[in-house]
């Protein structure tokens, strides 16, 4: 599974989307970052554990998604 990764990864390189993929992934963790703050501030101000399971969960869901795109729709 990771080496097919790291196979469409390095094919990136001709491309210059290796950057692309850096740029999104640093969107993606401020994204989840600033998900997180809206949910202790706002959603769950007395309840910080239960922002941190839903941030954790969506961006294990964002990281499925991304896996899925790279390996079989590139």
């Amino acid at each position: 599974m990771f080496a097919e990764l790291f196979a469409k990864v390095n094919t990136f390189a001709s491309h210059h989307q290796v950057l692309f993929a850096v740029i999104i992934a640093i969107c993606i963790i401020s994204a989840s970052w600033s998900l997180e703050q809206i949910l202790d501030t706002y959603v769950f101000p007395k309840k910080k554990l239960v922002g941190y399971i839903l941030t954790i969960a969506i961006a294990i869901v964002i990281l499925w998604v991304t896996k899925h795109f790279i390996l079989h729709v590139m």
